[in-house]
């Protein structure tokens, strides 16, 4: 499904993000890295609410 899709990139993005943080723990990118898992928050959550829409939706 494509919730499961996006769960797994999600899951692997932030494991990614945690990995570059204890190579670089600059404060800078960590205000990146903040503001990446933000929009990755986002996004998933938009993903959702329109996977959301289109079930209620009758068909």
């Amino acid at each position: 499904t494509i919730s499961a899709f996006i769960n797994s990139d999600r899951s692997q993005f932030q494991r990614q993000c945690k990995q570059w943080l204890k190579r670089r723990s600059s404060w800078w990118e960590a205000l990146l890295w903040l503001i990446f898992t933000l929009f990755a928050e986002l996004r998933y959550i938009d993903a959702n609410s329109e996977t959301l829409l289109l079930e209620s939706l009758p068909s």
